[in-house]
C-alpha cells in the first residue's frame, strides 16, 4: 500500500541537488571468486569523487550475497572479505545520525538546544548502496531491502544492464512504497542531476541510463522532528550507485 505518511519529498527543490550527501564506491564493478572487494565512502555534492566521509560517522556497513543473505557486518575497515558466491553483491553503507543547526551566527553540528539564537535545525539520517559482479554469476537480491529507513531498490536484472537502457527502480520508506522524486547523476553531471524521474504509488519508477558511468540515485524525504524544542526536521537520504562496468 503506498505510503501515505505526512513527509514530504523535497528533491523537487534545486537545493537539495546541492546539499551534502553521501555515495558509496566499489573500486571496480567486478571481482574473481576468493578475491575482496574494496570500497570508498564519499560525503559532499559532486558526484563521483568528494572528500571521504569520516571513519567515525559510518555507523554499519551491510554487505548481502546473491542469495539474500546477510555476509557480514560491521564498521569501516572499507574492505570485504574474500568473496566466494558467484553473482552480484550488495553493500550498504549507513551514516551516523547528525544534528546541524543554523544560527545567526553561523553553523553548528548539533540539535538547537542551548542555542537561544537558533533558526533552523535538521536531523540528517543517510543510508548509501552500490553493487558489484562476483565472477559470471547472474543470481542477485537487489530488489531486497537492506533496512535502511529510506531506501532505493533495483527491480531490473543487473546483468543485462547498460548505457541507454531503462532500468525499474523502487524507492521505499520506513517499509512501505513511497512516492516522491528520485535524482539521477552521471560521471559528469557534478551537482546538477541529468534528470529527475517520480515514482507512483507503488514506489516504482522507470529510468534511462544515460551518459558517462558510474551513475547516482538520489532520494530526499523530510518530515517533521518529533519535538521541535530539539530540532525542526528530520531529513532521510538515500543513494545508490551503479559502478562503471556495470554492463
Amino acid at each position: 500500500m503506498f505510503n501515505r505518511h505526512l513527509a514530504w519529498i523535497s528533491l523537487l527543490l534545486i537545493a537539495s541537488a546541492h546539499a551534502h550527501h553521501p555515495w558509496v564506491l566499489s573500486e571496480q564493478a567486478n571481482a574473481a571468486a576468493g578475491e575482496s572487494m574494496a570500497f570508498s565512502v564519499y560525503f559532499g555534492h559532486e558526484f563521483p569523487i568528494a572528500e571521504p566521509l569520516a571513519d567515525e560517522r559510518i555507523d554499519a556497513v551491510q554487505l548481502i550475497g546473491p542469495d539474500g543473505d546477510l555476509i557480514e557486518t560491521g564498521t569501516a575497515d572499507l574492505t570485504t572479505g574474500e568473496l566466494e558466491q558467484p553473482g552480484f553483491h550488495v553493500l550498504g553503507v549507513q551514516q551516523s545520525r547528525g544534528y546541524w543547526t543554523r544560527t545567526t551566527e553561523g553553523g553548528r553540528a548539533q540539535s538547537r538546544e542551548g542555542l537561544p539564537n537558533a533558526v533552523h535545525c535538521s536531523q540528517s539520517i543517510n543510508g548509501s548502496k552500490t553493487f558489484f559482479q562476483v565472477g559470471q554469476g547472474r543470481d542477485h537480491a537487489l530488489s531486497q531491502a537492506l533496512g535502511h529507513p529510506l531506501e532505493l531498490l533495483i527491480k531490473s536484472d543487473p546483468s543485462t544492464l547498460e548505457a541507454d537502457q531503462e532500468i525499474r527502480v523502487a524507492l521505499v520508506f520506513n517499509g512501505p512504497p513511497q512516492t516522491g522524486s528520485v535524482m539521477l547523476f552521471d560521471a559528469e553531471s557534478g551537482e546538477d542531476p541529468v534528470e529527475t524521474f517520480t515514482t507512483d504509488d507503488d514506489g516504482l519508477a522507470r529510468l534511462p541510463i544515460s551518459g558517462p558511468a558510474p551513475w547516482l540515485l538520489l532520494a530526499v524525504v523530510e518530515e517533521d522532528y518529533p519535538d521541535p524544542q530539539v530540532c525542526d526536521v528530520r531529513r532521510f537520504r538515500a543513494t545508490l550507485t551503479i559502478p562503471a562496468g556495470a554492463e
